[in-house]
């Protein structure tokens, strides 16, 4: 119990510090609506009451309390409306809050936490559990509510009879035991699930999203996917019938049990009744009261059960939010740099895992400015990590990689990353207008100097495509939102290409840029490159080295993560090289049309 009333006042103090002003409003609020029932309830009483006692002199006194009694309805329903609003406002906020926190958090994540499956799966279930907070703070406020009611209840019942009140609890209070052990059962099923429940989500993507269709029909495997997911949620189906099958089972014998207990306590209140030792209007009242009581014993236990099986799903949030980050920008103040003159890579080694074996072994080069550098190897030799690790994006590698002498690991990374125009061979396609997608990163922010850059550059033979888009710049991108246009691979890839270049970076890094072009848009793309990248350092990735072998003047091969070749490209093509041999094998390709 240590640990749950830890995680729920860990979650209260986040809701506090953010909305304090709502609880406030709504705990006011939730005070005058427990109170008037009970207006509304003794003034009912006191008007059969008079009714019955006193036939000539009730006139003045009856009047009063009618009037009390409508004033109290209709403050009733004021309170609860305002009630169920502060509640709506509140739930909009803290929704918006957890959102919030889970974003700002996931920013500080790594690459390598995202490559990380249990770091994903938390962050996961915390996304999934951003409503639960506010479930909590609301049981909480049932419990308050409840509470206030069953205290009013509870005095007028034991000053009737006292023992009524502890049999109307007993009940309740094993229901509950049985709805807690019901709750850990159910949380255990859900907690097992996160990585299924991934699954399906990935397969109904597969099914339904666009970018997948065109293959999902050629090679016939809709059917198929369906089934993965159908067999998946069937599981999911038969764990969740047997959990509401106890939920269910638990509801009706407890629930059956009281109304036999509520039924034999107003047979007592009936022949009190009819013995003439208590009023009608107070017989009311005593019945209301037992009814109210047995709801609002079964709210409260029912709403702590709840809150108890909440914290549960809410821990998940605490444990993505409680993830361990080294702040190192607050521990050791960063060193901000103005320029990228000079790049090393000293014995540098990395793996993705401790159990996995190294991907890049003792990698050691010096890349100076305005150098035009082709990185190539064969498949999984090392080559998008070795960029992987010159973007910034890996902290844990051995060795130590140095810009302008200084050990990138004591750099701002936010200041050297906006020194960088990136182009991965799995770009992101942002589907935002065309403006907005190729000013991303873009420290100027400038609508006529990016007008000003495209003009120069379709001089050059590429984003010729912009003049054919209905809107221009302000076309909405893709087929996710209303009017949007889908570009074909080779546009996708060019608008990648024209936001690293707008963002007049001091290194530029393409890895396969240009694997989706025609050849004469390719070769438009080295052009702009050669123009708009020759004072600054330019590093591609690619296996089309025949058209790249025009730009670059050094080349760097990878075999099984380490560097079997560094040289100027004049000097390879002397020798018997490894980059020799593969620029002739690309040229025989192309020779046979097979390009």
């Amino acid at each position: 119990m240590q640990k749950e009333r830890n995680i729920l006042i860990q979650i209260f103090k986040i809701c506090w510090g953010n909305q304090k002003r709502y609880l406030l409003l709504l705990l006011s609020v939730l005070l005058l609506k427990s109170i008037m029932p009970f207006v509304t309830l003794l003034s009912l009483q006191k008007i059969l009451n008079i009714a019955q006692e006193d036939m000539n002199n009730r006139n003045n006194t009856l009047f009063l309390v009618i009037i009390v009694y409508i004033l109290s309805i209709v403050f009733c329903s004021l309170f609860n409306d305002w009630f169920e609003y502060t509640q709506g406002i509140l739930k909009i906020f803290l929704n918006y809050d957890f959102h919030k926190l889970i974003i700002h958090k996931s920013m500080q994540l790594t690459l390598s936490d995202y490559e990380d499956s249990e770091t994903y799966d938390k962050m996961q279930r915390a996304i999934q559990e951003t409503q639960t907070p506010y479930q909590c703070i609301i049981s909480i406020f049932n419990v308050l509510s409840n509470m206030i009611s069953l205290f009013g209840n509870i005095i007028i019942l034991f000053v009737w009879k006292w023992y009524i009140v502890l049999i109307l609890m007993i009940l309740p209070i094993i229901s509950a035991l049985f709805t807690v052990l019901i709750g850990k059962y159910e949380y255990r099923i859900m907690r097992e699930r996160v990585s299924d429940a991934r699954k399906i989500s990935y397969y109904r993507t597969l099914i339904s999203d666009v970018s997948s269709c065109k293959e999902n029909k050629i090679l016939n495997v809709e059917k198929n996917l369906f089934n993965k997911f159908n067999n998946l949620y069937q599981k999911f189906i038969c764990k969740d019938k047997r959990i509401l099958g106890y939920k269910v089972f638990n509801s009706i014998l407890f629930n059956l049990l009281e109304n036999i207990v509520g039924i034999v306590i107003i047979l007592r209140v009936i022949i009190s009744v009819l013995y003439k030792k208590i009023f009608i209007g107070t017989a009311y009242t005593y019945i209301n009261c037992v009814w109210n009581s047995i709801k609002n014993i079964n709210t409260v236990i029912d709403s702590i059960a709840n809150i108890y099986n909440k914290i549960r799903y809410v821990s998940n949030i605490l444990e993505f939010l409680n993830i361990k980050k080294e702040d190192k920008d607050t521990i050791v103040e960063k060193i901000q740099i103005d320029s990228i003159q000079k790049i090393e890579f000293q014995n540098v080694s990395f793996r993705y895992k401790k159990e996995l074996p190294y991907v890049l072994k003792r990698v050691n080069c010096i890349i100076s400015n305005n150098e035009k550098i082709v990185i190539v190897g064969r498949n999984g030799s090392g080559k998008s990590t070795f960029i992987k690790l010159l973007c910034g994006l890996y902290e844990e590698y051995e060795g130590d990689i140095f810009i302008n002498g200084i050990s990138l690991r004591k750099i701002d990374r936010m200041s050297y990353q906006k020194k960088l125009g990136v182009v991965f061979q799995d770009f992101v396609k942002y589907e935002f207008m065309l403006k907005d997608s190729l000013l991303l990163g873009n420290n100027q922010n400038n609508d006529i100097v990016l007008e000003e850059k495209i003009k120069q550059i379709q001089q050059k033979g590429i984003m010729k495509f912009i003049e054919k888009l209905p809107q221009g710049l302000n076309t909405q991108l893709g087929s996710k939102f209303d009017k949007g246009i889908q570009l074909s691979g080779g546009e996708w890839q060019q608008v990648s290409f024209l936001r690293s270049i707008v963002k007049s970076a001091e290194l530029y890094i393409f890895d396969e840029p240009s694997s989706a072009l025609d050849v004469i848009t390719e070769e438009n793309m080295y052009r702009t490159l050669r123009e708009y990248g020759y004072d600054c350092i330019c590093i591609l990735v690619t296996h089309r080295l025949y058209i790249v072998n025009d730009y670059a003047t050094r080349a760097i091969v990878f075999q099984d993560g380490t560097v079997i070749e560094d040289d100027k490209i004049e000097k390879l093509l002397l020798r018997d090289s490894n980059y020799k041999s593969m620029l002739n094998k690309v040229k025989k390709i192309d020779l046979k049309g097979d390009y």
